[in-house]
């Protein structure tokens, strides 16, 4: 699968891009979030990365699909075994009027990254897509 990107760049240079990519091996999509550093261009020595599981799919699907108007992933680093690194990373995801509206933040050593994007429903679907055929593609479906 190639990886599914949202770019929203603006003339004041707040705008953002945010990128999903399948890996069947990890059984995961990851979500990179990048900062507009530029007109047309983003910062991903910047990024934002975030492993969402299977279940954390289910979770975003929820919203996606109205039967939630928000949902929050926490992953606290200091909980995974071996790891020494403090980090934790957020991805929040809710519906707005026109729409949904994600945030996708780290906080750890490098200090505070928090990347705001802007979701149609045109995307929103396109992402519902891509996380359901993860979803069975993890599982065989």
């Amino acid at each position: 699968m190639e990886k599914f990107s949202i770019y929203k760049p603006n003339k004041t240079l707040r705008g953002s891009a945010v990128q999903f990519d399948y890996n069947p091996e990890k059984e995961s999509v990851f979500v990179e979030a990048a900062p507009q550093s530029g007109e047309k261009q983003f910062d991903w020595n910047q990024k934002v990365v975030v492993k969402v599981s299977v279940l954390e799919l289910a979770k975003l699907l929820l919203v996606l699909e109205g039967k939630q108007s928000t949902t929050k992933l926490f992953h606290d680093s200091t909980k995974v075994p071996g790891e020494t690194t403090l980090k934790n990373t957020v991805v929040e995801l809710t519906r707005g009027d026109y729409g949904f509206f994600m945030k996708v933040s780290s906080q750890g050593d490098a200090g505070l990254k928090i990347v705001n994007i802007n979701v149609s429903d045109d995307e929103a679907m396109a992402l519902s897509i891509l996380f359901r055929r993860a979803i069975g593609r993890t599982y065989g479906w």
